[in-house]
């Protein structure tokens, strides 16, 4: 950890600049950072909190699934992902995505049912599509995010893998943040995940991490502006 001193930059922060710098000093075995790299860091825990909340099969407990369509889209049919906020940062984005694209996504990644998004998440039944609202320029996180790095994975009788990660936040000046157990498989050439738990901790520091506005925040902050 160290500081740096920018006269401009002292002006309007009155503060020095600080860096943080993580060093490795026993090497990660090859095969856990190719394996960190294709199941973990492909998604992160940036604009999404696929990996930095308990959830599996049976309780999905607080999963955003708007985000989940969002990662994973590009890797499902193989283009940008369209469904982006208004250039007018006042205008709040809303797009009506149909059914079969929305649910295609979702489910070939994570073991929920269509009739479960259905229930939860804006679906108009009539057009049978979901209302999708992109992340505002309010609802984005803070740059400065943690990294994974696989300390271990065990397979399973069933097929599954179980990877246990550690969030290295060079930011903390810690190589773990927290630590947490991923339950994933390989399904017709994607990848299937079917839990993620928090380990040794009851509850996490999130601060680079910024939820998606509620539908009740929505309405209030873009009626505002």
């Amino acid at each position: 950890e160290g500081q740096w001193h920018l006269e401009e930059q002292y002006l309007l922060t009155l503060s020095d600049g600080e860096e943080h710098l993580a060093l490795r000093v026993e090497p990660l075995p090859s095969e856990n950072r190719l394996i960190g790299n294709r199941y973990i860091a492909s998604v992160g825990y940036a604009i999404n909190n696929m990996f930095i909340t308990d959830w599996n099969r049976d309780d999905f407990g607080k999963l955003d699934f708007y985000d989940i369509f969002q990662v994973f889209y590009q890797e499902n049919y193989g283009k940008q992902f369209p469904y982006v906020m208004s250039a007018d940062l006042s205008v709040g984005a809303e797009y009506r995505i149909s059914a079969k694209e929305f649910e295609e996504v979702v489910t070939t990644h994570i073991p929920v049912a269509a009739e479960a998004l259905r229930e939860s998440l804006r679906y108009d039944s009539q057009d049978n599509c979901y209302l999708f609202r992109p992340r505002g320029y309010r609802e984005f996180d803070y740059p400065d995010i943690p990294y994974p790095e696989v300390i271990s994975c065990k397979a399973n009788e069933d097929g599954s893998v179980t990877l246990t990660v550690r969030a290295v936040y060079p930011s903390d000046n810690t190589a773990d943040l927290f630590t947490h157990r991923v339950t994933l498989r390989e399904q017709d050439g994607k990848v299937f995940y079917e839990s993620n738990e928090i380990i040794d901790v009851e509850s996490i520091d999130t601060r680079w991490h910024a939820d998606r506005f509620t539908d009740e925040e929505w309405e209030a902050f873009y009626s505002a502006e």
